[in-house]
């Protein structure tokens, strides 16, 4: 399991959205189980979007999603139940 690259994260100081001021929410972790970074929650002030921060950039997304990264999918998902569940609508 390899760490997130920092050098690959961007720091958002206003909102992705409106680019309004922000408040933090909370500390949170990531999905990565096995991991010990903690990103930061973050709330606009002016829209209300919330966000995680740091962010990666899109090509750091692609590069994750490409490994199988379980910092972007869950490790123990098993796409053929997904697809073989049934929905009931009442």
């Amino acid at each position: 399991m390899g760490k997130l690259d920092i050098t690959k994260l961007l720091v958002r100081n206003s909102c992705p959205i409106c680019g309004g001021n922000y408040k933090v929410r909370d500390n949170v972790k990531t999905i990565n189980d096995a991991a010990f970074e903690v990103l930061v929650l973050k709330e606009c002030v002016n829209c209300g979007h919330w966000w995680i921060d740091p962010l990666a950039t899109q090509d750091y997304l692609k590069e994750l999603y490409n490994k199988g990264s379980a910092y972007v999918q869950d490790l123990d998902f098993n796409k053929d139940k997904l697809i073989n569940k049934k929905i009931l609508y009442l």
